[in-house]
């Protein structure tokens, strides 16, 4: 899967996605994300957002209600691979036919022995799927 970068952001090097057949719904996914780098872990939360794709433009989804929540946050460290799940349904609804494009904002994290810190900003991360 091609990992795509925003123009204000730089794009994720050394992340793939793998999205198992009838992993994603009109309601969530399910996918899991792999760090090949050897050098460097990710920052990210469930706070990611969805894209539809009209009239050959990516367009942010509108919320249907404002909901409280808080995110959890979570770190792909080098060479890991965690399966993680999204649901969408209470801040989206059920989604309906067309191209879609889950967007997640990542922190790079890099260990200086002791501990990871942030370093180079944020960075994006596009998993794009069809309903």
């Amino acid at each position: 899967m091609e990992i795509q970068a925003e123009d204000d952001l730089k794009e994720v090097e050394g992340v793939s996605v793998i999205v198992q057949d009838n992993q994603i719904t009109s309601t969530g996914a399910v996918f899991t994300l792999q760090n090949r780098n050897s050098d460097c872990a990710f920052w990210f939360s469930d706070g990611c957002s969805l894209q539809r794709r009209l009239f050959g433009k990516w367009l942010n989804c509108i919320s249907i209600r404002q909901t409280a929540s808080t995110a959890d946050s979570f770190i792909l460290l080098p060479e890991e691979s965690i399966e993680h799940e999204v649901g969408w349904k209470n801040k989206y609804g059920s989604l309906s036919s067309g191209d879609y494009r889950i967007k997640i904002r990542m922190e790079k994290m890099v260990s200086d022995g002791n501990d990871y810190n942030i370093k180079d900003g944020e960075y994006i991360l596009y998993i794009p799927f069809d309903l």
